[in-house]
């Protein structure tokens, strides 16, 4: 992986978006000069959006040399449905979002109660560690298999809300789709996971 250093503090503020055009063509015309400066420019974007999205100053360098190489690779696709730095932000939005899944990647135990119709941010949810209660460790797999089975997007959106404790607009902007979207998938998700674990319809 390529390791980024700014050779500058700057960023986009204050940049209009013809200019980060500009810039963005130069540097895909191989003028190393303009990959340089936007590079330098990314790394302000990327840091606001990991510290945005929770992660903490230990974690931080190691994750915006992750972003700064997703965002390198990524250029020649980008579709210029939005401002170039947005555009960034989303991918180090997006960069967060996923270390944060996998550092919390153990599935706290719930059940069909869990699934409710609400559209608030849920209650944290019981953690109890494997072997405990082997009623509950049952239940616990049983409810991680009938997930697992989701569609992507229910599935995701179900892991969001009621494992990680996100409201629906968090989960909205990280999944770059509108609030009332979420709410469908999480209804959805409901009337599927209640058929899978014998719970009835979500009414």
């Amino acid at each position: 992986m390529i390791i980024w250093i700014a050779e500058r503090a700057v960023s986009f503020r204050g940049v209009d978006q013809a200019y980060e055009q500009a810039l963005l063509d130069e540097a895909l015309a191989g003028d190393e000069q303009a990959l340089t400066e936007l590079m330098d420019r990314s790394q302000s974007v990327v840091i606001s959006a990991l510290r945005d999205a929770g992660i903490g100053e230990e974690e931080l360098e190691d994750l915006i040399q992750e972003t700064l190489y997703q965002v390198f690779v990524s250029l020649p696709r980008f579709r210029r449905h939005c401002r170039l730095s947005t555009w960034i932000y989303q991918i180090a939005r997006h960069t967060a979002l996923t270390h944060l899944r996998k550092r919390r990647h153990a599935l706290p135990t719930v059940s069909l109660m869990s699934f409710e119709d609400d559209d608030e941010r849920p209650s944290p949810v019981e953690q109890i560690p494997s072997g405990d209660d082997p009623e509950k460790d049952l239940e616990r797999e049983m409810v991680r298999r009938a997930v697992e089975r989701l569609r992507p997007e229910y599935r995701d959106a179900v892991k969001l809300h009621y494992f990680e404790g996100y409201s629906l607009a968090e989960i909205a902007e990280a999944m770059e789709v509108p609030l009332g979207t979420v709410k469908t998938y999480l209804h959805r998700a409901r009337a599927e996971l209640r058929k899978m674990l014998g719970g009835g319809e979500d009414e």
